[in-house]
């Protein structure tokens, strides 16, 4: 469970990271 919940966190910390460098991307471009 311990592991899942790792999984988890670092999955939700992905995508916010992935869509603020996305917003960047767009913004530059």
């Amino acid at each position: 469970m311990d592991t899942q919940q790792k999984l988890s966190t670092f999955a939700n910390q992905i995508r916010y990271v992935f869509t603020l460098n996305r917003e960047d991307v767009y913004r530059e471009d």
